[in-house]
């Protein structure tokens, strides 16, 4: 009797992995942009003839030469990830209507935007604005004619690194307390426990009570050049996280990477939780709920880097 053919593996290829991966990073990236120009969701009553005479078209740079910049970088990413994730045929004239797609989904997405933006008092709407906001997906989509096939590689390699990553034997503990102590201090001192007054739980109460809760409230608020190198330096912080989790995870387990990611996400988020709260005991420290955001962003992309810095820096760490 002729015995059965083998069953294909069921696991997807890397190449699927990672334009679901682009994917969600496109999808999570535009939800961010929306979300931002929205913040703080300050909206009033307002007849729509008041709101229409409000709009001011500004010219083509506006009120502030900065902020028209500000508008195009932000949507120069939002045309790069959409343009990298989007699937369809090979060729040209697949990717010209991508590409026509994509820009027009930005300028769909930017008019949303500013109409909304008429209902907030703390917000400006203009057609300078949209005009940037069209400039940043054209750039974008410039940008992916030269970076495209690499970042879809890159992604690849990334997701080929955690199918052909060989299973391991447990970490070994004495090396993994250390390194889960080293890691523990440095995000200690990054809070100011070290060098900041201890405050009562009185003082903590009534911190918490004035404290916006929306995320990245403060980063809204501050200036560009303050607000990017902190999230950068919040994001370095909690990168780790995911690591450890690809680490601990690393022992004889069946593959899942996007549910791993989202764990490391539920990790890093927890911890951060942890330090922002332990922030209203710490004089001179303000907690903000933007920091947990961005550890949960910044989890996942340590577990998808894991595997590769581990093959090259973390030997030690193994049996």
């Amino acid at each position: 009797m002729t015995p059965p053919p083998a069953r294909a593996s069921s696991r997807p290829s890397s190449a699927v992995i990672a334009q679901g991966v682009l994917r969600l990073a496109a999808g999570l990236y535009t939800g961010l942009v929306l979300y931002g120009s929205l913040l703080p969701f300050g909206f009033y009553a307002r007849p729509l003839r008041g709101a229409a005479q409000a709009f001011a078209p500004g010219g083509m740079f506006g009120p502030s030469r900065t902020d028209w910049a500000t508008n195009v970088a932000v949507f120069v990413p939002m045309s790069l990830l959409w343009m990298s994730a989007s699937s369809g045929r090979k060729g040209w004239s697949s990717a010209w209507w991508r590409a026509l797609l994509v820009v027009g989904g930005c300028v769909v997405l930017s008019a949303a935007i500013e109409f909304l933006q008429l209902w907030l008092p703390t917000r400006t709407s203009s057609l300078g604005e949209l005009a940037a906001n069209a400039v940043g997906g054209l750039l974008g989509i410039f940008l992916w004619l030269f970076v495209g096939s690499w970042m879809r590689q890159a992604m690849g390699a990334l997701i080929e690194h955690h199918i052909r990553e060989p299973q391991r034997s447990p970490p070994r503990p004495a090396i993994l307390m250390v390194i889960l102590s080293t890691y523990g201090v440095m995000l200690i001192a990054l809070a100011g426990w070290f060098t900041r007054r201890t405050l009562g739980w009185t003082d903590a109460l009534v911190r918490l009570s004035s404290l916006h809760l929306l995320p990245l409230y403060y980063h809204q608020q501050a200036s560009i050049l303050v607000s990017v190198p902190s999230a950068i330096v919040v994001a370095c912080a909690y990168l780790p996280v995911g690591v450890l989790r690809w680490v601990i995870a690393a022992g004889g387990r069946p593959l899942r990477i996007m549910a791993d990611a989202c764990e490391a996400a539920l990790w890093g988020g927890g911890i951060a939780a942890f330090f922002e709260v332990s922030k209203l005991l710490l004089d001179g420290k303000r907690a903000d709920t933007g920091n947990i955001l961005i550890a949960m962003l910044a989890a996942p992309i340590g577990y998808l880097l894991a595997p590769g810095l581990l093959r090259r820096f973390g030997g030690m760490i193994w049996r």
